[in-house]
């Protein structure tokens, strides 16, 4: 099936059945882009592209209460790196009618398609999976306090996807579990670095000879 018509799908079954609007609660409550929600993983959203740690968020609101035991955020890979937080910069928390819980849950975290979309430029998604024990809620979300990458210009969560599901009463146990890995950035990416290499898809012809 045409990839454009199983999203138009996607997008009137969240109207028919009253899908999850995408939000973000911090520095300020607003309704995001479709960009995370459009089953279209070359859009995304970039969220905290300011050069401080002030908290934000990313999560899923409903009209009325849902059954949730499973959140899935594909954030973007490019370049050796993920647009994601770090591990102990990042907290998943649930609506409970008045303010925010902090949900225990098991985390993994799949590097296995982090150049699924460009081969050479690396680019793709860091999956991260959590799955805890079913709560009924209106709102849930991840509180982003610290990005895994420090260095200016790249301090910033990029967020391809994201979904929720109702999840299993068999979650597993609190913790974190990594699939894969990251490349780590190729020495022709640094400053002032030789960019006419194969590594970075350069192609050689050689002249005609006298």
């Amino acid at each position: 099936m045409d990839r454009h018509l199983i999203t138009l799908l996607f997008l009137l079954a969240s109207v028919v059945y009253g899908g999850p609007t995408p939000r973000s609660w911090l520095p300020e409550p607003k309704t995001l882009s479709a960009a995370v929600t459009d089953g279209d993983p070359q859009t995304y959203e970039l969220l905290c592209t300011t050069a401080h740690s002030d908290p934000c968020d990313i999560g899923l609101e409903w009209d009325s209460a849902q059954p949730v035991g499973e959140l899935v955020i594909d954030f973007a890979t490019l370049g050796g790196r993920a647009y994601e937080p770090s591990t102990a910069g990042q907290r998943l928390e649930y609506w409970t009618g008045s303010a925010w819980r902090a949900v225990p849950a098991a985390i993994e975290i799949d590097y296995r398609k982090r150049n699924e979309l460009a081969l050479l430029q690396d680019s793709g998604t860091a999956r991260w999976t959590y799955r805890f024990a079913p709560v009924r809620t209106t709102r849930l979300r991840v509180l982003f306090t610290q990005p895994a990458n420090l260095d200016p210009g790249h301090r910033c969560y990029a967020v391809r996807e994201l979904h929720a599901t109702g999840g299993s009463t068999e979650w597993g146990a609190p913790g974190f579990r990594v699939l894969g890995a990251l490349a780590g950035k190729p020495a022709w990416l640094e400053p002032g670095a030789n960019l006419a290499v194969t590594e970075a898809g350069a192609e050689f012809s050689f002249g005609k000879t006298a």
